[in-house]
């Protein structure tokens, strides 16, 4: 709650020839630390008072998709994450975001092909491809756990608790 404030505070002290990006920024990471804080009311304010000053701002449709996530409505944050996914391909955190929402909505597919891409982009991230693997069990789909996680499970790549107990129990 302390950074909502201090950046708040910031946009009040900041002076008339301050640049707008900047303050767009400012005004979004209010937003954001508010939705970490867990206030979500102030932050679907926070939201709404961006959108009456930048309307159509792809920082406020994405911090409106968090709340729909922290809310249960996971179909409705995978449906707005996914075009601002797509428009930042290069953008981890958006990534996994949507990831996150796919699978919260059921979307185990979807959030596979993903990781997939994810994995095949940057082969060494350890957290894509535990998570792969672990989408691919829940699939039924212990083969492509163990052609996943096995090819690499002698080098210090992965992370040896979280790959050890997938490749284990795809093994059996």
């Amino acid at each position: 709650e302390r950074a909502a404030v201090d950046f708040a505070d910031a946009l009040k002290a900041a002076p008339d020839s301050w640049p707008r990006i900047s303050r767009l920024t400012t005004e979004l990471m209010v937003g954001d630390s508010l939705l970490a804080s867990g206030d979500i009311p102030a932050a679907k304010e926070q939201i709404r008072r961006i959108e009456r000053t930048w309307p159509g701002m792809q920082g406020t449709e994405l911090l409106q998709a968090q709340v729909a996530l922290l809310e249960g409505r996971s179909g409705e944050a995978a449906g707005r994450m996914a075009s601002i996914a797509e428009a930042n391909p290069d953008n981890v955190r958006l990534q996994y975001l949507l990831i996150d929402a796919l699978v919260k909505s059921g979307n185990i597919t979807r959030a596979t092909e993903l990781l997939e891409r994810r994995v095949a982009a940057e082969p060494e991230a350890a957290e894509a491809r535990n998570a792969l693997a672990d989408l691919y069990m829940q699939q039924g789909r212990p083969d492509r756990v163990i052609d996943l996680l096995g090819e690499i499970a002698d080098e210090d790549i992965l992370d040896r608790d979280e790959s050890g107990e997938l490749l284990a129990s795809a093994r059996v």
